[in-house]
């Protein structure tokens, strides 16, 4: 009797992608063709090498489908999937501030008290770190709506995004978790990717790592860190952690869990070097989506100096796989953080500013910004809705075509204009403010930029050269204004040059919004200094 297989994301309650063309990908045995029946409309396919690729379609939106798989003539269909909805399927891919469970979410109680959207599914792809791993982490490998026990483990900015979204849009709306915590933006992008330099470093590190144990060991020590990781014991341990613990009790946890057995670095990783590519992201790649939603970068602060090409890389084998050269990519800004555990926040500022750098020179991005909700001592922020909504922003306005305010803030020139007393007046002009501009202390009015910097760089020189201190920062017309003192206004006359950053500190508590209520994201702008008048 034939037999036809698909991939475990094809089942009963999923969502299909509306207003593109499907290729649904099986196995098939015993046939030499196969014929799929979705919708009313019939097509088929041959049987290569026991594999066939199917095309049906496009379809528009709705609700209440049945897709069939029949094997060669056969009147009588050998699978059957049930109420299917066609709408809009968007990624939650990155690390765990993406794949951040709802139940952890500060909004989590109020989340769950709203009214039902049946227009929403959602699907947690299993995080299988290789092949053949045989591992089912809870509320993953089937399609869910709210209510599921599955929805508390689900991503808290990608269910958000969703609730956003769908009204709007009108139409059904799916949320792909394709994420898993701590891992590096290399874990989820195809070797190829790095086999040139720069980026050929993460495979130099992983052959050296490799290189520390003998196969046995590393066998034996994987083993042991597996079976440890994938306890019920661990999982409960590790709760405590994800729903937030201050900096002493973080000490203790850690002192508790001091030679737990961990994973090293080699075949059974799940963050080594285009492992998760292959068993997270191509099983569910014959899934034609409208985009992608991307969380990550806390595990590359070590190579922030690389993160926009790595980045750049890692967009365009999304896009190579999915064959759609301007698959929508819509990412989050790294939050502010101080210390979490054992991890610290070097390189923080350095991963944002290539973040920003992806967003300006990628087509087919856009960054939101999140400097207003880090914490200090947690690397998890706890709002999620927040960010959701935030996505949701930009999803509307550069892929829904929505005329609206989705963009963070930003300086987009400066000047500087000498005062009769010597002073050094320097106006800001800010982009994406909306109908106004406001602080975290007192709104429209004056305030103090803690993190801001105010600096002279002297000619030739690449540091940063010599801080001012001492200035205030106003609002006024939806612009930024800081006024030197004559001293400081000497100073950058002699030195040449004068720059002002905002928010480029690793942690930053400086906060500032449009109307929309999007923090602005961190910058650095250099001014021009008025030249000097000639005396007669």
């Amino acid at each position: 009797m034939p037999k036809i297989k698909l991939p475990a994301i094809y089942a009963s309650h999923m969502t299909l992608q509306r207003d593109k063309i499907l290729r649904i990908k099986g196995t098939a045995e015993g046939c030499a063709s196969v014929r799929i029946l979705l919708d009313g409309v019939s097509s088929r396919a041959a049987v290569m090498d026991g594999h066939f690729t199917c095309a049906v379609g496009p379809f528009p939106a709705g609700t209440g489908k049945t897709l069939q798989i029949f094997a060669d003539d056969q009147t009588q269909p050998l699978l059957t999937l049930g109420d299917i909805q066609i709408g809009d399927i968007w990624l939650a891919c990155g690390q765990s501030n993406m794949e951040y469970f709802l139940r952890y979410d500060a909004d989590w109680n109020y989340t769950k008290k709203l009214e039902h959207n049946p227009l929403i599914r959602m699907y947690n792809v299993p995080q299988i770190a290789f092949a053949g791993q045989d591992r089912h982490p809870f509320g993953s490998g089937y399609w869910f709506e709210e209510g599921d026990p599955a929805w508390a483990v689900f991503s808290a900015p990608g269910y958000h995004f969703a609730r956003v979204i769908q009204p709007d849009a009108g139409v059904p709306v799916a949320i792909v978790g394709c994420n898993w915590g701590g891992t590096p933006a290399c874990a989820w992008t195809p070797l190829s990717s790095f086999s040139e330099e720069p980026l050929n470093i993460y495979l130099k590190e992983y052959e050296e790592a490799v290189s520390m144990y003998s196969p046995e060991e590393l066998k034996r020590l994987s083993e042991e860190g597996l079976a440890f990781e994938n306890s019920y014991r661990h999982e409960l341990e590790w709760r405590t952690m994800m729903y937030g613990l201050t900096e002493e009790e973080q000490q203790l946890w850690m002192k508790e869990h001091e030679g737990d057995p961990a994973i090293p670095m080699g075949p059974w990783h799940p963050w080594r070097p285009g492992g998760l590519y292959e068993t997270m992201v191509l099983p569910v790649s014959t899934l034609s989506v409208k985009g992608v939603l991307w969380y990550q970068g806390e595990s590359d602060s070590g190579h922030g100096d690389l993160y926009d090409r790595t980045m750049t890389a890692l967009i365009r084998s999304f896009r190579d796989t999915w064959k759609e050269p301007e698959l929508p990519f819509l990412f989050v800004q790294l939050a502010p953080f101080g210390k979490w555990l054992e991890c610290g926040n070097e390189g923080y500022a350095q991963v944002r500013a290539a973040q920003d750098t992806v967003s300006g020179t990628v087509p087919g991005t856009a960054m939101a910004s999140i400097m207003d909700l880090g914490s200090y001592e947690d690397i998890h922020p706890k709002f999620k809705m927040e960010v959701g909504r935030r996505l949701a922003l930009l999803a509307l306005k550069y892929v829904y075509g929505r005329d609206i305010l989705a963009d963070p803030p930003f300086c987009s020139a400066a000047c500087a204009k000498a005062q009769e007393d010597g002073s050094l007046l320097i106006l800001m002009e800010i982009a994406n403010t909306g109908e106004e501009l406001y602080a975290d202390d007192t709104p429209g009015e004056g305030f103090r930029i803690f993190t801001g910097r105010v600096g002279l760089t002297p000619a030739g020189s690449s540091c940063d050269g010599q801080e001012l201190s001492g200035f205030e920062c106003c609002i006024k017309d939806r612009g930024l204004q800081i006024l030197l003192s004559s001293e400081d206004a000497a100073q950058a006359a002699a030195a040449g040059t004068l720059w002002i950053s905002y928010d480029e500190e690793n942690y930053c508590t400086a906060h500032i919004w449009n109307s929309a209520g999007l923090s602005m994201k961190p910058f650095r702008i250099c001014v021009n200094l008025p030249a000097a008048e000639t005396a007669e």
